[in-house]
């Protein structure tokens, strides 16, 4: 279980890490998230809109902030799986759904 929840927080932190460019997805982060998922590996990629780097809007810094914790939750804890991890959200679907609530 150690390595399997240690691969899952190094995708986690190298997808986060990819799309918190200044440049919005970026081609490199699209292909490395495509790759992972053609692996079968869990990945998800989160981009937040006109923001670089570092979160400056407290609303996405508030949404970071959540979906970490479900994260964790789910793969350290045993908690319910979130519905942005299970089915993702579309960027047509994007402020419409956010994702928080759990699926069992």
């Amino acid at each position: 279980m150690k390595k399997k929840v240690s691969v899952f927080l190094f995708i986690m932190f190298l997808s986060f890490i990819l799309t918190a460019q200044k440049v919005p997805l970026n081609n490199q982060s699209i292909e490395f998230i495509t790759a992972l998922r053609r692996l079968d590996k869990p990945a998800w990629l989160l981009s937040s809109n006109d923001e670089a780097h570092n979160l400056l809007k407290r609303p996405n810094k508030k949404d970071i902030s959540i979906r970490k914790i479900q994260f964790f939750d789910h793969y350290l804890k045993g908690a319910a799986m979130p519905y942005l991890m299970k089915y993702g959200i579309s960027q047509t679907e994007k402020g419409r759904i956010d994702g928080y609530n759990l699926i069992k």
